[in-house]
């Protein structure tokens, strides 16, 4: 009976961990996503800057 909850607390803190896991992907990508469309816009000000 021990082993089934220890097993079963440790499946669910490796689930949870997991899914941590994939939120904070989530975030990285949409981080850089906001970096890249930023660069993007200071590029196309300075063009018209330079222009």
């Amino acid at each position: 009976m021990i082993e089934m909850i220890g097993l079963t607390t440790f499946c669910m803190l490796v689930w949870v961990l997991a899914s941590s896991m994939a939120t904070e992907s989530d975030a990285e990508k949409r981080r850089v996503a906001m970096l890249s469309a930023s660069d993007l816009l200071n590029i196309a000000k300075s063009a018209r800057l330079a222009a």
